[in-house]
């Protein structure tokens, strides 16, 4: 009995442990952290509409090269009719750095986009995907593209 209450006890704190040095919030060793588009709350999207502009920054990025896609967001209705997009097959992980040096980071990469007009609504997140190391990829939090016009961002909680 006590030899499974050890075992329960060392395992709790390894998965807290755990938790504790993934924090969504903290940019701290994250490579690829991105930190637009983002929301200042979890569980949150960003509204858009196609023709807005949408400015996508990272945090400590790696040495190479990395593509940027427009993914859609698995858990909604009608995916199948949405896709992924390529927004950069391939740009310098550290492009526009002296525009996205905001948050007082050493290392940023920014990209500016625009959404294309025809663009389908529906809730996509950006993907940067290492091409020199496969085995960096970070997404932003969900941007919902909205039917129709228009240029304002707004911030909306989903709760899950």
């Amino acid at each position: 009995m006590r030899w499974s209450i050890t075992v329960i006890t060392i395992a709790l704190a390894l998965a807290y442990a755990a938790r504790a040095d993934h924090d969504p919030d903290n940019p701290d060793g994250v490579a690829y952290w991105i930190s637009k588009p983002a929301c200042d709350s979890s569980h949150c999207e960003i509204d858009m509409h196609p023709g807005d502009d949408l400015k996508i920054e990272w945090l400590n990025p790696g040495k190479g090269e990395i593509a940027i896609y427009f993914d859609p967001d698995e858990c909604q209705e009608n995916d199948e009719h949405l896709h992924r997009f390529t927004i950069k097959d391939k740009i310098d992980s550290h492009h526009d750095k002296h525009k996205c040096n905001s948050a007082g980071q050493k290392g940023c990469g920014s990209f500016d986009w625009k959404i294309p007009k025809d663009f389908k609504p529906g809730r996509y997140s950006v993907e940067l995907v290492g091409i020199t190391d496969k085995k960096m990829t970070s997404y932003s939090d969900l941007v919902k593209i909205l039917p129709g016009k228009g240029h304002k961002r707004k911030h909306k909680r989903v709760l899950f």
